[in-house]
């Protein structure tokens, strides 16, 4: 479920529809959650679809880590890449801001975090000062540890600001969410 401050807009021809903020969204707010309405789609659902639909789902789709496609409900599904993301997605349970998120903004995450297979490196576009220029599976080793830098900021903060999505986390997703965390602590 995406966080209610926000709409559907058009970017550019390009880019097509993106998700922008309504209102302030401040650092450490939870803006998506994996919930029940989300669809997983298997491999073997995928291949059984005619190609313009596996067209569609491939586009809209991320990975879960059991390799299920996960096809967001709402507008989630328009949440486009940026090298230099305002959010990041952990461990495909939830999606928390790694910085303010202004009216009129929109909603970025760094794709390479929603475990990418190999043949799904793309050419990257995003305009970022620090743009990759390519964005795949790769990118975990180059970006990992920053990834969870600012996962770890964000989540020190998730108690101090406004969480209207509070009752969709689940204890075990907060769980696996500070495990990861903790890793920058040990390195």
């Amino acid at each position: 479920m995406l966080h209610p401050d926000t709409r559907r807009e058009f970017r550019t021809p390009e880019i097509g529809d993106g998700v922008v903020a309504t209102r302030l969204i401040p650092r450490g707010t939870v803006i998506w959650v994996r919930d029940p309405l989300d669809l997983s789609i298997t491999k073997q659902t995928f291949r059984l679809f005619p190609p313009s639909v596996r067209e569609q789902i491939d586009k809209y789709t991320f990975y879960g880590e059991d390799d299920l496609m996960i096809l967001c409900w709402d507008l989630a599904r328009y949440t486009n890449h940026s090298c230099d993301p305002n959010s990041l997605t952990i461990r495909t349970d939830f999606t928390i801001a790694i910085r303010d998120i202004h009216p009129g903004e929109e909603f970025a995450e760094d794709y390479a975090l929603l475990n990418l297979h190999e043949d799904q490196t793309f050419d990257c576009h995003c305009g970022a000062a620090q743009c990759r220029k390519r964005v795949g599976p790769h990118d975990v080793a180059t970006q990992s540890d920053k990834w969870r830098d600012a996962i770890s900021g964000a989540m020190a903060l998730m108690d101090q600001v406004r969480q209207p999505l509070k009752f969709l986390l689940r204890a075990e997703c907060l769980d696996r969410a500070r495990a990861y965390c903790a890793t920058v602590a040990a390195s």
